[in-house]
This record gives structure tokens, sequence and C-alpha cells, in this order.
């Protein structure tokens, strides 16, 4: 990427979003996480000891003290032995706690809790029904203990126990406590409830409708409030009835279901519509692509001989480098299906259609077109041009995994697909898969030979491997097939200025080769080995950034230019821009700016973009931007790497701008937005406000979230994937949003230097 010059609404409750509630309790979460405050188990209901009596007050000795003490003595004889002989005390019992009574003794019968809340009222049976209630709790059993703890304060014995007889008191807090252990099994059956819910409707919107009915009859189960079970078990009763409906197969009924209040039903009624009607147009892609190949090798031939070809091919007009290789054309196989896709189904035709205009004009996706694209390719999954057109809107946005899953599915259902294959070179070329890139283009070559665009890719492929004179001979065959095309004039003149090499300000640069990298300058041999050492140790920081090093078996080429005019010369960039890495050439262009911080700050970002497009092709855009912010701000001293993750200056000034632009203006839902979206394009944002929460998130908890988050990408989830099993629900998102606020605030009170008055 180039870098240009440094110059909720509040979150809903917790009732409302059962996604994120507490787990019940086989499945507790980590108290820290947790949003209420926990009891303390120390202070859950168990019998209090009977409260210690006052002293009486001292006595007047009397004369017959004598007598008394002696009668004292023998009856209190007496009395022992009576206990020692008569007393269930288990001989190990715990001595009563000074000044109470010794705890009830607790018989394991009855088992049943509805039998002991029906025993008399005293401490053992208080003591036995908590027992009973935890062994119960303990196996999730809470709508039972609920209803025994409410049978028991219902008794007509507890209930006269009332404020009314002062020693009762200890009666009426036993109440008191009972009825603070209903509330919170309520809490608890609300969460397990919300829970229960939220899979629910996963489970619905994935179609899997005997899980949903065994969730939705634990739910029942547990009783309580029902009503938010009625939208649900509705939906469960219309998805029962679609799927019969859909078994049966009549054109006509499945064709209602496209008037269902429901999504999923309307989905699944479009893919069933859409198969009875796709086969017809499968067959007629077959015959296009036929038509195509004949007419293909046809004109290769002609060309072959000399002749003039007979249609020019390639791009319509003149367009610079970067666009033809990082905006591929779209299929004409593409535009001739479309006109018969339409009238058979209108409802995903005019979708696809207004889906296909922008991928005819190269416009990049947005989260909900590509979203809507995704779906269609579902609902049209027979036909290869609706996975082409998937492939080529993840490839403009730069989602290349996801282009690589959606263009193998066009070419695996239809093999003689030669644009598919094409694009599925372009792909792989993206992806660093160079001997995959050459076979595919072979197999495009074989089918479509007159296409200019395969050749142009294959003379790139000669010049990553400095086999310039063959890469010449790739151009020469692109003009010959089109000789009048200036969009193929201007990619072959490109090309050969890379052949050429740059022109600097002397006859030879200097040169210094490293093991991932070789910088050429004519500034000196001195800066030349700087560069290319300071580069290589960087390399072990960008590993730490992403989690993974990369095997890099190529030297990286480092241009670095003494003045601008030569710069801009070679690389044609606009005014800000001072360096860039050019993922197409694969190599770096800067020139010696006068500030060296920055410099450095700039080739250490660029440096990043290089390392990362191999370690995780599919990283989102703005994050691609804000980890290259970040492991920039590290520097090399001696030889080796210093602070890791620091704000240097030129990053000071991103704190400005973040607050400027307003960057954390979103709300708690900006995290889910950016993590969660491969195609979110405000890349500017990554560049400040992206930063400024990567280096919250990297100082938050050890990092454990966007690590957590970069090895999911790095394993081949999307985006959508990995921010769900990563980052946190709604509730504890708001929690984090609050966190990322504080430590821009921290950022700005230490970085950002007070303007003074008349500034």
């Amino acid at each position: 990427m180039n870098l240009p010059m440094a110059d909720e609404k509040p979150p809903p409750s917790a009732k409302a979003d059962r996604s994120t509630r507490l787990r019940p309790k086989e499945a507790k979460r980590d108290p820290s996480t947790r949003l209420r405050v926990k009891q303390d188990p120390s202070t859950r209901l168990r019998p209090r000891p009977a409260p210690a009596r006052a002293p009486a007050p001292p006595k007047r000795k009397s004369k017959a003290w004598i007598w008394i003490v002696a009668a004292v003595v023998l009856l209190g004889a007496g009395v022992g032995a009576a206990v020692v002989m008569t007393s269930d005390t288990p001989p190990d019992a715990p001595p009563p706690k000074e000044g109470g009574q010794p705890p009830p003794v607790v018989d394991d019968t009855p088992a049943d809790i509805f039998e002991v809340a029906k025993m008399p009222l005293n401490d053992t049976t208080l003591a036995l029904l908590l027992k009973r209630a935890d062994e119960m709790e303990a196996e999730n059993k809470h709508r039972k203990v609920r209803e025994a703890l409410r049978l028991y304060l219902a008794r007509e014995d507890v209930q006269k126990l009332l404020p009314r007889d002062s020693k009762k008191v200890d009666v009426v807090e036993r109440e008191s406590l009972l009825t603070r252990r209903i509330q919170e099994l309520d809490e608890a059956q609300g969460d397990e409830l919300g829970e229960l819910v939220s899979q629910m409707n996963d489970a619905l919107e994935d179609w899997k409708l005997t899980e949903a009915a065994s969730l939705l009859a634990k739910a029942e189960a547990l009783g309580g409030d029902d009503s938010e079970l009625e939208t649900p078990r509705e939906k469960l009763d219309a998805m029962r009835a679609a799927e019969s409906t859909l078994a049966v197969a009549d054109a006509a009924s499945v064709k209602r279901l496209l008037d269902s209040p429901h999504p999923e039903i309307v989905d699944r009624a479009l893919k069933a519509w859409a198969a009875t009607l796709t086969p017809p147009l499968l067959e007629e892609t077959r015959k296009i692509l036929d038509a195509q190949i004949a007419a293909a090798k046809a004109n290769f031939d002609r060309v072959s001989r000399g002749e003039a070809p007979a249609s020019g091919g390639g791009e319509a007009d003149a367009q610079a480098m970067w666009e033809f290789f990082s905006k591929p054309r779209a299929a004409t196989a593409v535009d001739a299906v479309m006109q018969k896709l339409q009238p058979l189904v209108p409802e995903l035709g005019d979708r696809y259609d207004r889906i296909h205009r922008k991928l005819n004009n190269k416009t990049e996706l947005s989260s909900s077109d590509a979203r809507e694209m995704e779906e269609l390719a579902e609902q049209l999954a027979p036909l290869p041009q609706v996975h082409f057109s998937h492939a080529l809107g993840a490839y403009l946005s730069e989602d290349y995994a996801g282009a690589e899953r959606a263009i193998a599915k066009a070419t695996d259902i239809e093999s003689r697909f030669g644009e598919a294959w094409l694009l599925r070179a372009r792909v792989a070329m993206e992806r660093n898969k160079l001997d995959d890139a050459n076979g595919y283009l072979d197999k495009a070559a074989a089918l479509v030979p007159d296409l200019p665009d395969i050749y142009l890719n294959r003379a790139l492929l000669h010049i990553y491997h400095d086999r310039h004179d063959d890469a010449e001979a790739q151009l020469q065959t692109a003009l010959k097939l089109a000789p009048a095309e200036m969009g193929v004039w201007a990619v072959v003149n490109q090309l050969r200025g890379v052949i050429e090499g740059p022109k600097y300000t002397i006859d030879k640069p200097y040169e210094h080769r490293t093991k991932h990298y070789v910088v050429r300058t004519d500034i000196s041999q001195a800066l030349a080995e700087e560069f290319g050492g300071q580069l290589e140790v960087m390399r072990e920081n960008y590993a730490k950034v992403v989690g993974t090093t990369v095997v890099q078996n190529y030297q990286v080429p480092v241009i670095v230019f003494k003045r601008r005019e030569e710069f801009d010369r070679y690389g044609r960039m606009p005014p800000g821009v001072l360096g860039y890495y050019s993922p197409i050439f694969r190599q770096f262009v800067f020139y010696d700016v006068a500030d060296r911080e920055e410099f450095l700050h700039v080739m250490f970002h660029e440096g990043f973009h290089q390392f990362v497009r191999e370690a995780i092709p599919n990283i989102p855009r703005w994050l691609n931007e804000s980890l290259a912010e970040y492991a920039a701000g590290a520097r090399v001293v001696d030889g080796k790497l210093v602070n890791a993750g620091a704000v240097d200056d030129f990053l000071s000034k991103r704190i400005t701008q973040a607050e400027q632009s307003d960057a954390m203006g979103g709300g708690p839902d900006t995290l889910r937005e950016r993590f969660a979206e491969a195609y979110y394009q405000d890349t500017n944002w990554g560049y400040h406000g992206g930063w400024t929460l990567v280096h919250f998130l990297f100082n938050y908890e050890g990092g454990s979230a966007i690590k957590r988050y970069l090895a999911l990408l790095r394993s081949g989830s999307t985006p959508r994937e990995a921010n769900r099993a990563s980052m946190p629900g709604r509730e504890d998102r708001s929690l984090l949003y609050g966190g990322w606020q504080e430590h821009f605030k921290e950022l700005k009170e230490t970085y950002v230097k007070p303007e003074k008055e008349g500034e």
C-alpha cells in the first residue's frame, strides 16, 4: 500500500442480546469477564448458629453460697453422666462455636427435595433442604429447586412465624435468604433460557431443524417466561412446513415460499427454484464456451500466420499498469448467461445484474454487496459464471483467500472456462503460488489462446525470475494479438520499464545483497548496507506482530533514489507518497527524504506490507495498514531490534489525525464492523484510528484477542469467522471500546504536545 505523508447507540442490555448472556453452570465463564457481581459462596444459605445470650448481670453474694456450690457440683455430676449415656452427637462432631449452638446433624433421607420441604420446621430441615438444592443445581435442575423452595416458604407454619413474635426473627431472616436464593435461580434460569434461544436461532439459521427442536424442548422444560420462545417456535413450525413443500418440489408451491417473512425459507426456496432452472442455463453455458474456444483458436492461428487478428481482445482503453493486474476484466461468458437468467429467475437475476455491472466497471464491492454475492453463489451454485463473479469481487477487494475458494469452484464445475483459468492464475500469483499460476495460464492458453492478458501475466512471471528475454517474447505475442489496444500497449511499456530498470544519477548504482533483499541506490555503499541490514532485522519484528515467520526463497529489490525527480519518473506516484511496495513487481521504491527518522518509518511500514502479504494474504486492508504503522514504530540499533510497538514522532502525528477525524465515532460496533468485514474500504482510517486500536489491543491482556484473530486468519478463516471466535460479544465489546477510549486519551496525553497560544 502507498503510504501518504503524515501531516451505539448504547449497547443493548443482557436481556436483549441473549447471545452474550451468562452461561449456565456447566459452562461458566471466567468470573473476571462477568458483568454482574457474583455472590460470594461463603454467604450462601446455611443455618445460622443461634445468637449467644448476653451474660446475666452479677448478683449479690448470699451467705448460703457454700451450700449452693455443693448442690450444683453434685447435680452436675449426675447430669453429665446422663448426657454421656444418651447424647446422639457423634464423638468426632465439631465443638459448637463460641456463643452459638452446635450445627444440626443432616441426615441423607429423604432424597426427594419436595419431601424435605414438607418436613418439620427446624434447623435440620433447612440444612437438608439447602443440601438437596445444591445437589440439584449442580445437575441444572433449577426449576425443581425453585418449586421446592417456594413450597417450603408457602407452608402455614412458616408464614405464621412473622415479626409479630420477636423470638422468631431468625425464621424471618431465613425466609429472606430463601427468597434471595430463588431470585438467583430465576436469574440463572433467564441466562440459561437466553443461551438456549441464541443456540436455537443459530440452528434455524443453518436449517438444522432437529437440533432446533431439541433446544426448544429444553427451553420449554425450564419454565418461566414463555414469550421469548414464541418467535423461534413460530419460525421452526414455518420451516418444517416449508421443508415438506420443498420435498414435493412443486414449482408453484416453491415459488409461493418466496413471500415468507423468514429469510431462511426464502433462501431455501430460491435455491430449490433455481435448481430446476439452472440445468438449461448450464447447457447454454457450455455452448457459449465451445463457440468461444473455437473462435479463439482460429484467431490465434490467424495471428501466427502473420495475419491481422479478427478482434483485439484485451482492454478497451489505456490504463495504468497497476489497474490492469489488480483489476482483471469480467468474463464474456458471464454476459451471455445473464441475459438468459433474468427472465427465468428475476428475483436472482436482477440482484446478480446489479453486482455484475459493478464488476464490469471494476468497482470494488461494498460489504453488503459482498454478502449478497456470497448468497447468490450459493443459490445459483450450478453455474460457473456466478462463482467467477464471486471470485472477481473478492479479488478486486484484495480478499485473495476468498477469491481462491470461489474461482476453484468455477473451474471445477466447468474445466473449459478459459477466462476462469486466467483469473485463477492471477489469484495464485497474488498468493505467491507461482508454479500453480504458470499451470493455470497454460490451461487458459489452451482454451482461449487469443487473450493478450495470458501473455502479459506470463511476462510478469518471467520478470519475477529475471528471465527478461522470455518476458520480452511474451510481450511481443500480446502486441500481435492486440496491436491497436492502447491498454495492452500501456502495460507492455510498463513491463519493459521494469526490465530495463530504473535510471539513477550515476551509471552503476551501489548494491548490497542480504538473504531476503537486494538494495540498489545512487546515494552511497554505506547506506545500501545500512538499509539492507535494518530490513533484515525488522523481519524479526514483523514475525512477532503477525505471529509467524515467512519462508522467502527470493530477494526483493529495494530501490532508493537520491532525488525525488528519479523517483517520480520511475513510479509516477502522487506528490505525498514517500515510498511504496509494488506487489505486482515485488519491489520497494523510495527516495532519500531529508528526515531520516521519517524515511525509516516509511521503509519499515512498506517492509511489513511485503512480509504480511505472504504471511496472511487475506488480511483486511485497513488492518494491513494499522499493523504496518504499529510495526514501523520499532528501530534497529547496533544490529538489534529495539522499541517494538513504540510511538515515534511520525506516529504521534497520527494521534492528532485520529482525533480530528473522529476515528472512534462509530461506538462499540466499530470493533465488529472492522474485524468482521473483509471488504471495509476506508484504508485511511487504518493509518490513524486503526493504529490506535491495534496499539491498544496489543497492550490489552497481553494482546490475546488480536493474536488469536491473526492466528485464525493465518489458518484460513474468513475475517467474519475469526472475529466471531476471537473478539468479545456485544456487552464485553462495550467494555473493550471503553478501554480503547481510555488508551487513546493516554496516548494523547503522553505523545501529543499541547499547542501554545498564538500558534
